[in-house]
């Protein structure tokens, strides 16, 4: 397939684009056949699994292991699959896709093609997120993603389709001038979006009303590789984190149940 070079070859192109638009929707790089084979891996995955955690969006930890979380808050509702490169991969042909993407989003960035794979003393590299976006419930809120002076160019493969899978939300950003650019709906099967992660972007709540038929009902699903810092300890990290979130579910339980108790 040659997607690494192929995407190298436009390093101009997409450079220019993201200069002056923000983002860039790069038309029919991955064959349809790999798009509907990694769609129906992965909503069978993650429909099948069990979610072990409500944590979607905060730090990870060097060295820990793979798992899929489920989270709704005023933020956000979506299921996200976490995969580690350093752990076995549930699907090797979506991490060597992401893995080609990563190498060659440095290249247009002007960094070592591994940077982020060869992890450094400030445990900097990349983990796979396979994100799942419900109908009539997933929603990421609009936010910008920085690692201070550190350029954050992201990508996203989508793998499920507006009109297709769901019929309104979807990913959208501001552009340079501010222009909100409804994404989803100029994306097609084998299409790759890049874009400035430093620029508001979010996703919209997925809906769909029936008109479409059944497969209308499977929502919004995309995979990329996200950069980020991985803090050092695995056990104590992983524990603490664990910690953090049941007392925050215990408080939240707690507000609503004295909520409802102050009503009657």
């Amino acid at each position: 397939m040659n997607l690494y070079k192929n995407l190298v070859l436009q390093k101009d192109f997409i450079n220019k684009e993201i200069f002056e638009s923000g983002y860039i929707v790069l038309k029919n790089i991955i064959p349809g056949s790999i798009i509907s084979e990694l769609r129906s891996f992965w909503f069978e995955y993650i429909r099948k699994q069990r979610a072990e955690t409500n944590f979607v969006r905060s730090e990870l930890v060097l060295g820990e292991g793979n798992f899929l979380s489920y989270s709704n808050t005023n933020e956000w509702c979506l299921y996200r699959n976490f995969e580690f490169l350093w752990n076995y991969s549930e699907n090797i042909k979506t991490r060597d896709m992401c893995i080609e993407i990563h190498q060659a989003r440095n290249v247009i960035q002007g960094f070592d093609p591994d940077f982020g794979l060869k992890y450094d003393e400030k445990n900097y590299g990349v983990y796979l997120s396979t994100s799942l976006y419900d109908v009539n419930e997933g929603f990421l809120h609009y936010h910008s993603d920085g690692h201070g002076e550190l350029p954050i160019l992201h990508f996203m493969l989508p793998l499920s389709f507006k009109g297709q899978h769901y019929q309104t939300g979807g990913l959208f950003l501001f552009d340079r001038k501010g222009k909100k650019v409804d994404v989803d709906a100029i994306c097609q099967e084998g299409d790759l979006i890049f874009f400035d992660g430093r620029i508001d972007h979010g996703v919209e709540l997925i809906s769909v009303d029936g008109s479409l038929g059944g497969s209308s009902q499977l929502g919004r699903l995309a995979v990329f590789a996200i950069p980020t810092f991985f803090s050092k300890d695995a056990t104590l990290g992983v524990l603490k984190r664990k910690i953090n979130i049941s007392l925050s579910n215990l408080k939240k339980n707690f507000k609503l149940n004295r909520k409802a108790n102050n009503e009657y």
